[in-house]
């Protein structure tokens, strides 16, 4: 069982699937059709979709411009967690899934702004979701989002709020250190649960740029970077030391909501490859324990000789599971 649910704070605009408004049900295709073409833009890949956005954004009023982009992050919402759900369920007929849904704001304008008391909501729902989490006997939890300090000091300032930049610095470092005291505190506390994030989209290092959940370290957090087809480093992906594993980010096809498939591009796409691995090899050995499981998959994994990058091999990773069981 696993929780895919998800954002990435600092680029893409991702949720467990959310409803859309009236306005936008009737240009529901043409939006999905959207969200695929700046997926493909991200990518470098010159196909139909991305064609049409580079149109309509050449031809787009600067009265249309906030609607449009809002929509577009309303689409990101609406449409993540069934893409990410359905790579980590593939190939898994043993898989159960527990969602624990993220709703974030996709308005230009933050709403609501930021607050203290924002944030202990924040932390509790955290500290919530974990132990609901444990409740239900999760083994695996996805978590495609992420969210650094900048931020939330971007969304200070387009608020209006703190008098000077060093105002506006200490006040999100304070709301950042809340939710960062939560989240690991409410992981740490759950050591049978393995926990798997997106290493980001941001091409930073998670720690440099104190991006959560990405960099925390604690032996059941397991973080994932992005390669493309040819295996090599994907151009958006984060990396560093905090980042042990690799999977597939670059084009990755699967479900949106109401059936249809389509290819996105990120290291929300990368984690569940890593997420449904480690829910196989549960599957073969149910007594690996989450630290069993980050050795087996970052052990077996195919690194290059730099260490930049180490290709997540399933067929190993399943071989050392099932020798796991007969030792």
């Amino acid at each position: 069982a696993y929780e895919i649910s998800t954002r990435d704070w600092s680029s893409d605009v991702c949720s467990s699937d959310l409803p859309l408004t009236p306005e936008v049900q009737p240009r529901l295709a043409q939006l999905l059709s959207y969200t695929k073409g700046f997926s493909d833009l991200q990518s470098n890949i010159d196909s139909p979709e991305a064609a049409q956005v580079k149109q309509m954004l050449s031809q787009l009023a600067p009265a249309d411009y906030k609607q449009r982009v809002e929509e577009l992050g309303m689409m990101g919402n609406y449409e993540h967690g069934t893409h990410v759900t359905g790579i980590a369920l593939a190939g898994n007929p043993y898989a159960k899934l527990v969602v624990g849904r993220l709703e974030f704001d996709y308005h230009l304008q933050p709403d609501p702004c930021p607050t203290r008391e924002g944030a202990e909501r924040d932390a509790k729902a955290a500290r919530d979701t974990v132990a609901f989490f444990r409740r239900h006997q999760v083994r695996v939890v996805n978590m495609s989002w992420g969210g650094d300090v900048r931020s939330i000091e971007g969304a200070l300032e387009q608020c209006g709020l703190g008098k000077t930049p060093e105002d506006r610095k200490a006040t999100a470092r304070e709301y950042f250190e809340i939710s960062r005291k939560a989240l690991t505190q409410a992981f740490a506390g759950a050591p049978e649960i393995l926990f798997v994030a997106a290493a980001g989209n941001s091409n930073n290092d998670p720690n440099f740029v104190e991006d959560l959940p990405a960099a925390i370290e604690l032996p059941n957090v397991l973080t994932v970077g992005a390669v493309d087809l040819a295996g090599d480093e994907a151009s958006f992906t984060s990396y560093g030391s905090v980042v042990k594993v690799h999977a597939n980010g670059y084009q990755v096809e699967s479900f949106l909501p109401g059936g249809k498939r389509v290819a996105l591009s990120g290291t929300s796409m990368a984690a569940p490859q890593v997420t449904g691995l480690a829910a196989k090899l549960l599957a073969v050995n149910p007594a690996l324990r989450p630290q069993d499981l980050v050795r087996i998959i970052t052990e077996t994994g195919d690194r290059t000789a730099d260490g930049r990058r180490n290709l997540m091999n399933p067929k190993r990773a399943l071989e050392a599971a099932k020798a796991a069981v007969r030792h």
